[in-house]
């Protein structure tokens, strides 16, 4: 149990340290959104790599573990969002930019690619770091989406309300997103059977 509940913090700590170096990227008014949401992609990636952190979108197994580590992550994310947005108030805004679109197509979808190409990327080779590049792959919208992972989403969403995003269409969002990953590692383990290996 004290692993999965390690393992939750750590990746909750990840993503907000992520976010934390998004914000202070978006250091005015006129920076372009791409230069926050790449920041805290790069991040998320190296950070992910060194600690060597199985990725946000395998485990999907619908366990007691699963569950402890994903309210984990989710705690911790609150928490550290919620003392982010204390510091920098108006800078930790960035992931309500009206330029990027929302709706909850995109985050099924997402949360679905994600988890598929990570399991496709596990599934052949076990022990890769590959599922890293995910994160700065979709860079261009994952962090407006907490990287398409529910905990960190939800948390982000009720820390930082967007106007435009209610929080019943976020839960909504949330849940769909965690039956969107388990269908994209049954895709991805039928299409590797399927396959031939």
């Amino acid at each position: 149990m004290w692993n999965n509940v390690r393992s939750g913090l750590l990746s909750g700590i990840v993503f907000a340290v992520a976010m934390s170096v998004a914000v202070f990227a978006a250091v005015g008014a006129d920076t372009p959104p791409i230069v926050p949401a790449l920041a805290a992609s790069l991040t998320l990636a190296v950070l992910g790599g060194a600690f060597n952190m199985g990725s946000p979108y395998s485990d999907l197994d619908l366990t007691s573990g699963w569950l402890i580590r994903w309210v984990s992550t989710f705690t911790s994310v609150l928490g550290a969002l919620a003392l982010l947005s204390q510091i920098a108030p108006t800078k930790v805004q960035f992931v309500c930019e009206p330029l990027v679109p929302w709706g909850i197509s995109i985050v099924v979808f997402g949360a679905f690619f994600s988890v598929w190409m990570a399991a496709s990327i596990s599934l052949r080779t076990a022990n890769s770091s590959m599922h890293w590049l995910i994160p700065i792959m979709l860079s261009w919208i994952a962090p407006y989406y907490g990287f398409f992972h529910a905990p960190w989403f939800l948390a982000q969403s009720v820390v930082v309300p967007c106007s435009g995003r209610p929080i019943t269409q976020c839960l909504i969002s949330a849940v769909a997103m965690i039956v969107a990953a388990l269908a994209g590692k049954r895709v991805a383990d039928w299409m590797y059977a399927v396959g031939g290996n």
